[in-house]
């Protein structure tokens, strides 16, 4: 029965009957205790160390300037045996430049030393096959001040393309108005002065540039 008056229930013989305390844990917080475990798990790698990713079976693996990553389906080696086989390949090719024929003077050939700002430029002729280890059809070494050219090749263009190399890397060098301009105006404004300096302190190369060439 029950007490109108306080909610109290008491059974047949009038004592009051206490609610029993419930002791039984709600298997909801158990469940989630269980999924917490195992994201934990799943999701720490236990201090293994950093290794490279491989991807088996996929290549061009090209990191965009927003940083994702995109597959294709191409296949493709591991990335540790892609990163050997650029290293061989990169030691060959230094390996077959570093010894590099010289071959002797073409007939019709500029000055030996053309003058570009403080510095004098060593020109030297070499093989196509050598030049192309350095991805070359012509080569400007400006920490050493040489320039390689292929005898076989149109030599008045191939050297006056070094020479813009050298022009810019002495004009920039020498701070001619870097940044005042974007793109093609920086990049005209930079060279051009010594392009004009490299003309009027080698009269000998002018006067080969504006030669007809020999056959």
């Amino acid at each position: 029965m029950i007490d109108n008056k306080g909610g109290v229930v008491y059974d047949a013989n009038g004592v009051e009957i206490k609610p029993k305390k419930n002791n039984y844990t709600p298997p909801i917080l158990f469940l989630v205790l269980l999924v917490l475990t195992f994201v934990f798990i799943a999701g720490y790698d236990f201090g293994k160390p950093d290794k490279p990713p491989s991807f088996s079976g996929v290549s061009g693996i090209v990191p965009p300037s927003g940083g994702e990553i995109i597959y294709t389906t191409a296949p493709q080696t591991d990335w540790k045996e892609q990163q050997e086989a650029q290293e061989r390949e990169r030691k060959q090719r230094e390996k077959l430049w570093n010894n590099r024929p010289y071959l002797s003077e073409p007939e019709d050939a500029p000055p030996s030393s053309i003058k570009v700002g403080p510095y004098t430029y060593r020109v030297y002729y070499t093989t196509a096959e050598a030049l192309l280890t350095q991805n070359a059809l012509a080569l400007t070494q400006l920490d050493s001040h040489r320039i390689y050219l292929n005898p076989k090749r149109d030599l008045r263009t191939d050297l006056m393309h070094e020479l813009f190399h050298c022009a810019k890397d002495v004009g920039t060098s020498n701070g001619h108005l870097i940044g005042q301009y974007d793109g093609e105006e920086n990049l005209i404004e930079e060279t051009a002065p010594m392009v004009t300096a490299i003309l009027r302190d080698n009269p000998k190369l002018v006067t080969w540039l504006t030669a007809e060439p020999r056959k």
